[in-house]
């Protein structure tokens, strides 16, 4: 490892008006875990969420965007979105909503299916704290407790911060803007 050199960057930033499918966790789900794990359940999970979210929609996995947030400022809970990748969004957020349960249970039959111990690209995807946490034990456990968990949908859509924050377990659909530096 070498520094090659340092110092300030400044990107714009990109913003996108788009659909989302989003699962917004409450104290119930997570309640109790440290952040680090926290952060690598919600990350892991939504890798598998995208990955089967490709297959049963029968797209390419970059059409979909994938951001989680440990404290969402839309929801202010733990929250994993999948975003259409496309201005203003091509449907397929809407038919990940109509397929909640089908994705869920994809997700976790993936996890459980891969051969790898701690977690690989082929299920959890890459986890920049993988000597500290077994990003595949911490994806199974949020994934069990999403398939034992009703899941309440939200059908209106959202704009921004500020907006209504969801309360429960939910999945739904929401106008967002996607912000990718």
């Amino acid at each position: 490892n070498e520094t090659i050199g340092w110092g300030p960057v400044d990107l714009p930033e990109m913003e996108m008006h788009t659909t989302s499918y989003w699962l917004s966790l409450d104290e119930g789900t997570v309640g109790g875990w440290r952040r680090d794990e926290l952060d690598a359940a919600l990350v892991g999970t939504g890798h598998l969420l995208r990955t089967v979210a490709a297959v049963l929609l029968m797209s390419d996995r970059r059409d979909l965007g994938l951001v989680t947030q440990v404290r969402s400022p839309h929801a202010e809970q733990p929250t994993i979105y999948l975003y259409d990748a496309v201005p203003g969004g091509v449907g397929l957020a809407e038919r990940l909503f109509e397929r909640h349960e089908e994705l869920v249970a994809g997700a976790r039959s993936l996890v459980l299916g891969c051969p790898c111990v701690r977690g690989c690209p082929a299920c959890v995807g890459p986890s920049p704290d993988a000597a500290r946490v077994d990003g595949k034990a911490v994806a199974i456990r949020l994934l069990e407790r999403l398939a034992g968990t009703e899941i309440r949908a939200e059908p209106t859509a959202r704009r921004g911060p500020g907006s209504g924050a969801a309360r429960a377990a939910q999945a739904g659909i929401a106008a967002v803007e996607s912000a990718a530096r």
